[in-house]
């Protein structure tokens, strides 16, 4: 919320993989990750700062391909055009450490780095075992140059093929997390989903409780319904009824769950949203 700028914007350890790998975060809201957030962050650097993110990854040519060093460079290649800069490639720089599962440094410059920034970026590198993921001229290939360098038609492309979903994420679609395409979740030919953050648990145990909720409404209210002997089933409104009070729950539903969400963007927190939600909802009942 300030308007100073900062010569260094540092997140670090936001997230843990115990919790993704457990698929925990695939469903979350994260208004950290998303373009639009990326612009703020980028508009609060000065002149010269830098925007820097430690995430845990996959290494490249393993069979769990990388994703949030890749959706990470996503956002801030889309906040950048949208910014104006004439070249979002020259302004990143992504090292990774030795490990199978490494330390990911990502820096995002406001402006250009210059030639004995990299320089001394590469010699650090050599030193002490990191990889060069992308950094700006001819050095690196991989799909994060692809992400920054490509012609936006060579990235859609990129974006289609890749066996994961690493678009920018944005406010309206706020679940960084998800990487999985709905369609692409039981094709087991693509990709292994259940070893090691690979962030399908989530959507495959919300289409379980899906399954689960819709077998006990059909047990606990249309079940009882249909051997009460209150209620006839078989009236001639039944059915127009009970598809009207549905429609209305739906909605109801709907609308709250959106403004749940929305919400989490400006008060920073699912219980805060919530509990003013459920208030505003009571006090409409109360004014009805």
């Amino acid at each position: 919320r300030q308007q100073r700028q900062w010569d260094l914007i540092q997140l670090t350890g936001v997230d843990t993989l115990t919790a993704l790998s457990t698929g925990a975060y695939v469903l979350a809201e994260s208004y950290l990750y998303t373009v639009e957030s990326m612009k703020d962050y980028l508009a609060r650097l000065s002149p010269n700062g830098i925007l820097s993110f430690m995430v845990s990854d996959v290494n490249f040519g393993e069979r769990q391909p990388p994703r949030f060093s890749l959706r990470h460079a996503a956002n801030f290649y889309q906040a950048a055009k949208e910014l104006g800069y004439a070249d979002p490639a020259a302004h990143a720089v992504v090292l990774a450490s030795a490990e199978g599962v490494p330390q990911v440094e990502i820096m995002f410059k406001k402006s250009p780095f210059q030639r004995s920034e990299l320089l001394e970026l590469m010699r650090f590198a050599r030193e002490r075992d990191f990889r060069i993921w992308a950094m700006p001229g001819p050095g690196t290939r991989g799909p994060l140059n692809v992400i920054l360098n490509v012609s936006p038609r060579q990235r859609e492309h990129f974006f289609r093929s890749y066996p994961l979903d690493v678009r920018e994420t944005r406010d309206d679609r706020h679940f960084f997390f998800q990487f999985f395409r709905w369609l692409d979740i039981f094709d087991v030919t693509r990709t292994e989903l259940d070893r090691g953050h690979t962030g399908a648990t989530g959507q495959i145990v919300l289409v379980a409780l899906l399954a689960f909720a819709i077998l006990a409404s059909l047990a606990l209210i249309l079940l009882p319904l249909s051997i009460s002997q209150r209620i006839v089933v078989a009236a001639p409104d039944a059915l127009r009824l009970a598809t009207y009070f549905a429609a209305v729950g739906l909605g109801f539903m709907l609308v709250e769950i959106s403004l749940i969400q929305r919400f989490i963007l400006f008060l920073g927190h699912p219980t805060y949203s919530i509990a003013t939600i459920k208030i505003g909802r009571a006090s409409c009942r109360e004014s009805v």
